[in-house]
């Protein structure tokens, strides 16, 4: 059972009753929503043929008992039976309800891509491990790797190993000004100028360490 995932507020579900169908497992939940969402956003009734509007009506009905759309349950019940067209009608809007429920609460902010720079194993297998299951993952295990990075991918922030005492003068450092990314430096000590910057993380990386540092960033 899993009780950590919030849900939204629905309307037009019952997440009470589709919750009880699937032992309490929101976030199993969650995943047959988008589904639903996705297989069904561009439906068109109207087009579809007798023999493929019984089946669609079918497994709509079974889907949305399941998940507590109580009102298009209903109604998917009676036209699969009688083949009404005035509760045809009425099941398209109830659909498109839902529908349009669904895609402004289940809507999913993009994935924010990392770009880590380093080139050593451990480390890069620790930052990969700590971000990857809600990040994209991009690694460099050189400057000019990560400068054609740079220069070609959407990166929302970067990791830097650097030994740069000058960090400024380094033809990654004017990429990342131009480009306005955060970025945060892993340095093997603090006697230098990399001081003057306020996110850094020291190396080696301790697993527990970083992702304390990283829930304080994200």
């Amino acid at each position: 059972m899993n009780n950590d995932t919030n849900l939204p507020y629905f309307q037009y579900i019952d997440t009470t009753l589709g919750l009880k169908y699937l032992n309490g497992n929101k976030k199993l939940y969650l995943k047959i929503l988008n589904n639903f969402l996705e297989r069904y956003k561009n439906l068109k009734i109207d087009e579809l043929k007798r023999e493929e509007f019984k089946d669609t009506i079918h497994t709509i009905k079974g889907l949305s008992s399941t998940l507590g759309m109580v009102s298009l349950s209903n109604l998917a019940k009676i036209i699969h039976a009688t083949s009404s067209r005035e509760k045809k009608f009425e099941f398209s809007k109830s659909l498109a309800l839902v529908i349009d429920e669904l895609q402004t609460e289940l809507k999913q902010e993009k994935r924010q891509t990392i770009l880590i720079v380093d080139n050593i194993t451990e480390d890069i297998d620790i930052l990969i491990d700590v971000l990857c299951d809600k990040h994209d993952i991009i690694v460099a295990l050189n400057e000019a790797d990560a400068i054609e990075t740079l220069t070609t991918e959407d990166i929302s922030l970067i990791f830097l190993y650097t030994n740069i005492v000058d960090i400024e003068l380094s033809e990654i450092y004017k990429v990342m000004k131009q480009k306005s990314t955060p970025t945060i430096l892993m340095v093997d000590s603090l006697d230098c100028k990399i001081m003057g910057y306020s996110n850094y993380i020291k190396k080696p990386l301790v697993i527990d360490t970083l992702k304390k540092y990283i829930k304080t960033q994200f």
